[in-house]
């Protein structure tokens, strides 16, 4: 019982000094409103330096609306940052645009001082042109200078040409235009089979491949084969010429041929027939509008080949010539020449005449396609007393009278032979009056060229 008063008396001492404590604080007498600002200050340092803030106790889950507030704030300054980052991009983005367009401006302004220096310097110019322009080319001395000059070479002339007048009795003789060293055979456009634009280009063309087909004396290495056959070849083909109406052109092509492929490759006896209508059934597909067929060559050959025959022979031929038969020949050569000589259709007959006897002859075979056409045409026109080798077909034909004598005189020679017996095909041809019977001229005296 003693101890519980004693207990007693001491919580009444205890409570008596808690109330005289009390009473000490409400005798300072703190205000509500400084409260609250104190509270404000501290919330305002926790916010701004967390580790500065004061500590308050929590319980042991924690207090929930606390850190529902630490979320919100640490939200709000992530928005004022982005925010922050977004008006700073603006404000260089801003800046960039400002620099771009200040350096436009600046290269603008220096282009159109440039452009203005430019014309500026461009009209003074065109100005000093516009004033030289003005300027009187002469002056007033100069052009009596001029004057005075043409007048004393007036004078002058007219002294020289009463000279003149007074030695010559008074006739006053014109002075001769310079005429042209060739005359231009090419002018008449009319023809359009002619090709006058073209033509010239074409013949020097020809002129120029000639030298990739010049033959060589072949028959030396073919011992089974000699010139008199090859000459009763040539005949036989002159007379199929004639049969199937073919043109001269075709002739020439075939005898070209058979030459070119006598030359590359060796042949039997037996086989030099179906060569010859090979080559002219050749040359008809080049030349020809309208070729015979293929039995016609084997029925003038008297069924002696069959179809197989000539096929192979023809792969042979055009396989041996490089699959080309663009050969250049006399025959149109002589065409050409006969134009530039200005030369009746007897005269080019003649010269036709003497062309075609030529390819009987064996020695003539190397001799190039334009000489021989050139030589023909001139003995042609010496037959015919037409002794002008003008420049104009020297120019054309490319060479001289002198170049020229010595074929010449072969050709005379023999044209004044008779012809074999089994080589009359040509000379029978030209002697009808259709070819105006140029076989029948007379040949040239041999000491008399």
């Amino acid at each position: 019982m003693k101890s519980q008063r004693i207990s007693l008396a001491s919580n009444q001492e205890n409570a008596k000094e808690s109330i005289a404590g009390k009473g000490n604080t409400t005798s300072s007498r703190v205000m509500p409103s400084d409260r609250r600002k104190s509270k404000e200050n501290a919330k305002r340092q926790a916010e701004e330096s967390p580790n500065n803030a004061p500590t308050r106790k929590r319980s042991a889950l924690g207090d929930m609306t606390n850190a529902s507030e630490l979320e919100s704030n640490a939200r709000k300054s992530k928005a004022k940052c982005a925010v922050k980052s977004k008006a700073d991009k603006n404000i260089n983005a801003t800046r960039q645009l400002s620099t771009y367009q200040t350096r436009r401006r600046s290269k603008e302004a220096s282009f159109v001082a440039k452009k203005n220096v430019e014309n500026q310097s461009l009209t003074s110019q065109n100005a000093s042109k516009i004033t030289e322009e003005n300027k009187p080319a002469f002056t007033e001395e100069d052009l009596e200078d001029i004057v005075f000059s043409e007048l004393l070479s007036q004078s002058e002339t007219a002294r020289n040409s009463e000279v003149a007048n007074s030695e010559l009795g008074g006739v006053v003789v014109p002075a001769e235009p310079e005429k042209p060293v060739y005359n231009d055979i090419d002018t008449d456009t009319t023809d359009e089979f002619a090709m006058a634009e073209y033509a010239n280009e074409i013949f020097k063309n020809m002129k120029k491949r000639e030298e990739m087909y010049v033959l060589t004396a072949y028959l030396s290495k073919r011992p089974k084969i000699n010139a008199n056959m090859r000459a009763i070849l040539v005949d036989w083909l002159v007379e199929v010429q004639e049969n199937f109406e073919l043109y001269h052109e075709t002739l020439y092509l075939a005898v070209k041929i058979v030459d070119h492929y006598l030359e590359k490759t060796n042949i039997e006896r037996d086989q030099l027939q179906l060569l010859g209508a090979t080559a002219v059934f050749l040359a008809c597909k080049m030349e020809e509008r309208h070729p015979p067929y293929l039995d016609d060559f084997l029925f003038i050959c008297d069924d002696a080949y069959k179809k197989t025959d000539l096929l192979r022979m023809e792969t042979k031929v055009f396989a041996a010539l490089d699959y080309c038969l663009a050969i250049p020949i006399p025959y149109r050569f002589l065409r050409r020449f006969a134009k530039a000589a200005d030369a009746t259709m007897e005269t080019l007959t003649l010269a036709r005449y003497i062309l075609e006897t030529s390819l009987l002859e064996y020695d003539f075979v190397p001799v190039r396609a334009s000489k021989m056409a050139a030589a023909c045409l001139s003995l042609a026109m010496e037959m015919k007393n037409l002794n002008k080798w003008t420049p104009t077909l020297v120019y054309y034909t490319g060479y001289t009278r002198q170049e020229l004598s010595e074929l010449v005189t072969k050709l005379n020679v023999l044209l004044s032979g008779q012809p074999k017996k089994n080589l009359k095909t040509v000379h029978s041809k030209y002697s009808h009056s259709v070819f105006f019977q140029v076989a029948k001229t007379p040949v040239l005296d041999v000491l008399a060229m």
